[in-house]
């Protein structure tokens, strides 16, 4: 069948150096494109991931002080990390039982992770949100770094999970 599709000039580049370097047409590239990300949506209905159940740690609260939704502060101490805290501190709230509305951010994370929609987790904001948990200065009981990397690595493990950029490009 014969088909006209407008695509934007760097992927109709990246498809052409594709095709060329494969020695496949422009057709078939497009072709095997489209075919692998159709057969990774029916497998995704077909074999749904087994629901997310996070292991959360945390016990004794934040030192006195701390407030998880200061980011002036956050920022001005010496754990500073420069990315949206908005991100991080959802991950905060979800993996630290003794964090604010710990409950309400951790269904809402499973929900969101739990569905067939992609998600995003930057490098950053993952390293951020190891930091400040693990950090004695925070809570009175940091979580360990295999607690907060375990944690870390579920949500990274999902079938639906999309890593954001690194920082190394």
């Amino acid at each position: 069948m014969r088909t006209t599709i407008r695509l934007d000039d760097d992927l109709m580049r990246a498809v052409k150096r594709h095709a060329l370097e494969s020695g496949m047409t422009v057709t078939a590239v497009i072709a095997q494109s489209l075919r692998e990300r159709l057969q990774r949506q029916r497998d995704r209905i077909a074999n749904p991931p087994t629901p997310l159940s996070l292991v959360t740690t945390g016990e004794g609260g934040l030192l006195p002080g701390v407030d998880l939704d200061d980011s002036a502060r956050l920022s001005s101490s010496s754990w500073k990390t420069a990315f949206d805290p908005s991100r991080r501190q959802i991950l905060v709230y979800a993996q630290r039982r003794d964090a604010p509305d710990h409950r309400r951010y951790l269904e809402w994370l499973i929900s969101e992770v739990d569905s067939n929609a992609a998600f995003g987790l930057s490098p950053l904001v993952l390293s951020g949100f190891i930091r400040v948990v693990t950090h004695p200065k925070i809570f009175k009981t940091p979580s360990t770094l295999s607690e907060a990397t375990a944690f870390a690595e579920q949500l990274r493990e999902r079938p639906n999970s999309v890593s954001g950029p690194t920082a190394s490009k």
